[in-house]
């Protein structure tokens, strides 16, 4: 079931998507940044109309055309994220490439308005967005190595990496000390300047003073790291006007419909939207037992059809499930 969107002041994601390079423009941070504010327990599903991400991200209407194409790109929007595999009994350090989103619907203009009216946006258009199963613990469930953030300061940078050094800044708030190198700062924000001088002064430089400027955050004091004259990196102390005042818990998804939501697909062979339709509308338990039931046939060879037909079938015919909106 499909969640509208509804923004709280905070947002929560773990310290792995903040340090990540998420090839965003800056209207797509944004939209990202309203989904993970709207996050609630047990959900994955969301949607959103034209008009409320228009008043949200600061889009006109007469530019609503660019939240349609910023919506339908962010599909193909992947990312690195940090991991670890064991190797010959050594866990080595991994990188996982992952989406956002494993699903995005979105209006069909040439169908509803005809070709010559392909451009034409409703405000009631609704666009709706999968959260990918990948990144389920980045998001949910968080209890350690999470930043927090405000989405209204947030949205009041008009720069994609004044977006993402603030959401540094906050994942250490509580020390007030930001000791990162440059560098990795750079891969963090997908730069590539050669020199500490001009990374300072084409991203550091304008992005502390668009961060003082329109956010909480109330000094910024850089501190240069020497050997001799040179200046090999630069750390900064920080402090708040006020801190966030925190209303809520971090979302979170029941790991027990997480685990049926993952077996329906990896050993029923289900698609995620159809494991979506079953959760929706039939108790876990009555899950569990019918799954059960199946695997039983299966050990003994009495099923005839493929698994994923046959869980289909079952789950439609005995429990009314309706798959009619699946395309």
């Amino acid at each position: 079931m499909s969640s509208v969107i509804n923004p709280r002041k905070d947002v929560y994601q773990s310290n792995s998507l903040t340090a990540s390079y998420i090839p965003f423009t800056a209207l797509q941070a944004d939209i990202f940044g309203v989904i993970l504010a709207s996050l609630k327990k047990d959900q994955t599903e969301y949607s959103m109309t034209v008009k409320q991400l228009g008043e949200w991200c600061d889009v006109s209407e007469t530019n609503w055309a660019t939240i349609r194409k910023a919506v339908e790109a962010m599909y193909n929007i992947s990312f690195e994220l940090p991991t670890e595999k064991e190797i010959d009994g050594e866990m080595k350090p991994y990188l996982a490439k992952s989406r956002l989103f494993w699903r995005i619907e979105y209006p069909d203009q040439r169908k509803l308005n005809g070709i010559e009216n392909i451009n034409k946006i409703s405000p009631n258009d609704i666009f709706t967005v999968f959260i990918a199963p990948e990144m389920i613990s980045e998001l949910f469930n968080l209890t350690k190595n999470f930043t927090i953030w405000e989405l209204k300061d947030y949205l009041k940078l008009t720069s994609l990496n004044s977006k993402k050094l603030y959401t540094i800044f906050c994942q250490y708030k509580k020390t007030g000390v930001l000791n990162l190198d440059w560098k990795d700062v750079q891969d963090s924000m997908g730069t590539n300047y050669p020199t500490l001088a001009l990374f300072k002064a084409h991203v550091y430089n304008p992005c502390i003073k668009e961060i003082l400027k329109e956010t909480n955050v109330k000094t910024i004091i850089p501190h240069p790291r020497k050997l001799g004259r040179k200046i090999l990196n630069w750390s900064f102390t920080f402090s708040w006007n006020k801190q966030l005042k925190l209303l809520n818990e971090p979302p979170s998804i029941d790991p027990k419909i997480q685990k049926v939501w993952q077996r329906l697909q990896k050993d029923f062979k289900l698609s995620a939207r159809q494991a979506d339709k079953i959760l929706d509308q039939v108790d876990i338990t009555d899950i569990n037992n019918e799954l059960y039931e199946i695997q039983i046939m299966r050990v003994s060879d009495q099923i005839q059809a493929n698994i994923g037909g046959l869980t289909y079938t079952r789950f439609r015919d005995k429990y009314s499930v309706n798959f009619d909106e699946l395309s």
